[in-house]
């Protein structure tokens, strides 16, 4: 991607800063490396004004020299991917809809994506330390109790 003018890349911030509020999947087709490098360089997770985000990018330009190239492969894959997707989902919508075809469940492709998120969530992070306390706690008690009972049906 050439160098980006001021005007470029307030543009390329708001595009993926509109994705990221209505529907942040599509970040799921990048890596989390690619997605971490186009939300350091052009924070789509914020809210920010133009001076802020010029701010933004010159002091990351400076910390991390090569993140704006970086970013601009994450982004021009990021919008290839888009396009993709959205020829995909109007020719699945224009498909003559007719009897489902079935697919033997060996045949069937499972895949998993993932979306970084830029930030850490700490009422989710606070939630999942709960809940694996609590699942060992119980475990802990679980395996005290069957002890306990072997040890009573011993002689």
């Amino acid at each position: 991607m050439p160098r980006l003018t001021t005007k470029d890349y307030l543009r390329t911030h708001d595009r993926p800063r509109r994705l990221w509020l209505h529907d942040g999947r599509l970040f799921a087709e990048l890596t989390p490396t690619e997605q971490w490098q186009l939300h350091d360089f052009f924070r789509p997770d914020k809210d920010w004004s133009d001076l802020e985000l010029l701010q933004h990018r010159d002091r990351v330009t400076a910390e991390r020299p090569s993140l704006p190239h970086q970013a601009g492969r994450a982004v021009a894959k990021f919008w290839t991917t888009s396009a993709k997707l959205g020829m995909r989902r109007e020719r699945a919508a224009k498909a003559p809809a007719g009897a489902a075809e079935r697919v033997r469940q060996e045949d069937r492709r499972l895949s998993i994506k993932a979306v970084a998120r830029p930030e850490v969530d700490a009422r989710k992070l606070a939630r999942t330390f709960i809940y694996v306390a609590q699942a060992r706690a119980n475990r802990q008690r679980e395996e005290q109790a069957e002890h306990d009972s072997q040890d009573l049906v011993r002689p």
